[in-house]
Parts: C-alpha cells; sequence; structure tokens
C-alpha cells in the first residue's frame, strides 16, 4: 500500500506532502475496528501512539489523522468518506 501511494504521490501533478502521505499509507490499518474495537478504532489511538513515538510534529500528525480518519471501505458505505 505505502509503495502504490508513494507511487501515486509522484506523479502527481499538484504539491503533496510524502511524509503524510506515506505515513497515512503505512498507519491506516493499525486501528481498523475489526482488530481493535469500536471506541479505539475512533480515537486511533495506535496511530497517535506511533506517530508520538517517531516524534512526527503536531502539524503532519494532525493530518494524517484527519486522512485516516476520512478513508476507508466501511466509512463509504456509510457515506462519511469525502
Amino acid at each position: 500500500m505505502a509503495l502504490l501511494a508513494e507511487c501515486f504521490a509522484n506523479e502527481c501533478s499538484e504539491s503533496v506532502n510524502l511524509q503524510e502521505v506515506l505515513l497515512t499509507a503505512w498507519l491506516h490499518d493499525v486501528d481498523d475496528y475489526k482488530l481493535v474495537g469500536k471506541t479505539q478504532a475512533e480515537k486511533l489511538t495506535n496511530a497517535v501512539d506511533i506517530m508520538a513515538q517517531a516524534e512526527a510534529n503536531d502539524d503532519l500528525s494532525q493530518a494524517v489523522l484527519e486522512n485516516i480518519a476520512a478513508i476507508g471501505y466501511n466509512k463509504r458505505l456509510n457515506g462519511k468518506q469525502s
């Protein structure tokens, strides 16, 4: 997934934050509700903890969390995906 995301980012005609793209790709499933339960999935606890341990800056972390919250097949089915 991350390799594909990187390829798309590199081919994009608009300016792209590659760190944001890669972190989103790497972390998008670490809080999957099927694995961690609904409450933890909604809080994105694992993604938050991983980025804190990696010392990602606040702006980058917030952007990644917003991306993760917006993607997913289940969210698309429920009309929550933009």
